[in-house]
């Protein structure tokens, strides 16, 4: 490969429904943060030296993960692991805006970027791809994202790599956002930023951890998925409501408080408590941001900025 990399450019992602459920079969919800972006470069005379030698550090060692799975894995046996090393012995490094560890896809755009340039075929046209030719590469990227998470369903990196929103329909089938389809204009979403980063691998472990108490675990399948899963039909069909999200909230509130930065229990319970918004997990929690929703953004923000000196994110889905 040399240096002919595609320089094609990966977007970050916002998982808006599913996190930890959606590894335990449940509907979920991402689509595209074309706010943030990465790609794979090599380094030139304006490469800051530092970010280089951390990126291309990590790149060796993720290089050596693959290079241990890729014998045992049908769908990976073309990845051509030899260009992926000769190009980080070369300079290779990944440039990205994505913050690391906030839930906002930075681990999944570095596996779908090295899929893309490395992987076994660069087949997008989602028309043309039949279900298992999808799930094929979700199974692909999800082993790959396992590296960085202790377990992934996949679903964060295909969307990515698609540059697609996609709505998981358990772990053996995935669709994309149809075009009569949309999502919840009627209720604003945003970001609150709680400066400071997360470590979904721990993070995922624990939740594993918990999960291997039966009545906890089957709680969570009975209790949580379905009202998971009901979220996820309204929201596509348009048909979400702030009650429904404000109960989401509370359930999350509930079940994963662990996930929640201390210093913003206020703010959640707030929102809860006043119903001007609804808080929930981006991604594993445990930092990085907060994802809301509400009906009136502009009073969320004001109250948001009087009570807590938080300035929130919107954001255009």
């Amino acid at each position: 490969m040399g240096n002919k990399l595609s320089k094609r450019v990966f977007h970050g992602k916002l998982l808006l429904f599913g996190e930890y459920s959606v590894i335990y079969g449940s509907k979920a919800l991402v689509t595209p943060y074309s706010s943030v972006s990465a790609r794979l470069d090599f380094r030139d005379k304006n490469t800051d030296i530092r970010v280089f030698g951390v990126s291309n550090a990590a790149l060796q060692e993720f290089a050596l993960y693959l290079d241990g799975i890729l014998s045992n894995q049908p769908g990976m046996s073309s990845f051509n692991i030899g260009a992926f090393n000769q190009d980080i012995r070369k300079g290779l490094y990944f440039r990205s805006t994505i913050p690391s560890n906030y839930g906002l896809g930075s681990s999944g755009a570095l596996c779908a970027a090295v899929y893309d340039e490395y992987g076994p075929g660069k087949n997008r046209d989602t028309a043309s791809m039949e279900n298992s030719e999808i799930q094929s590469v979700r199974s692909s990227l999800a082993l790959m994202e396992s590296y960085f998470h202790s377990r992934s369903s996949g679903v964060d990196p295909l969307c990515i790599y698609f540059d697609d929103t996609i709505i998981a329909e358990g772990t053996e089938y995935v669709r994309f956002l149809k075009p009569d389809e949309k999502l919840n204009a009627e209720i604003g979403v945003f970001l609150i930023d709680t400066g400071q980063t997360c470590n979904t691998g721990d993070l995922v472990k624990d939740f594993d951890r918990k999960m291997s108490e039966q009545g906890l675990k089957e709680g969570f399948i009975k209790q949580y998925i379905p009202f998971v899963n009901q979220t996820v039909e309204q929201y596509v069909a348009g048909l979400a409501t702030m009650e429904e999200l404000m109960n989401l909230s509370v359930f999350q509130w509930m079940d994963f408080q662990a996930m929640i930065p201390g210093d913003y229990h206020p703010v959640w319970q707030y929102g809860l408590d006043s119903e001007y918004y609804a808080c929930k997990l981006c991604g594993s929690g445990g930092g990085g941001y907060i994802l809301c929703f509400t009906e009136d953004y502009e009073r969320a923000r004001a109250v948001l900025g009087e009570k807590f000196n938080i300035e929130p994110i919107l954001i255009r889905l």
